[in-house]
């Protein structure tokens, strides 16, 4: 599961999504990246800006766009060890790594909720 929440997202460890982001100028007009820019998605420990990232994804843009597709693989959201509890992580979306477009702001922090997944191993059987 891959869910978006206003601005909180919900991720099932090990599971694999999109997250589809769009900016908006201050005019609320729609932002467009442009051919070269890099826009990355970053998350970090709850509370752990200096800790630095657990993940990052980078996509180069290679045409005029309004929308950056943020494509995670199963093993991107294998964030840590295993974990039996949801884990909250903070992220921000950047734009060539000197513009934060979403983050910390007057509203608090962005937050990733990472969820557990089923276990890889193990025998079911009687």
């Amino acid at each position: 599961m891959l869910k978006i929440e206003g601005t909180t997202i919900h991720c099932n460890r090990g599971d694999k999504g999109t997250i589809k982001f769009k900016a908006q100028k201050l005019d609320g007009s729609d932002y467009d990246f442009q051919k070269g820019d890099k826009v990355s998605f970053i998350i970090v420990p709850k509370g752990g800006y200096t800790k630095g990232p657990v993940f990052r994804k980078d996509v180069e843009i290679n045409d005029t766009t309004k929308i950056v597709n943020f494509d995670l693989k199963a093993e991107d959201t294998k964030i840590g060890d295993m974990i039996n509890k949801k884990v909250k992580y903070w992220y921000n979306v950047v734009l060539n790594d000197d513009q934060t477009i979403l983050g910390s702001d007057k509203t608090g922090e962005k937050e990733f909720i990472l969820y557990p997944e089923t276990g890889e191993e193990g025998d079911l059987s009687d």
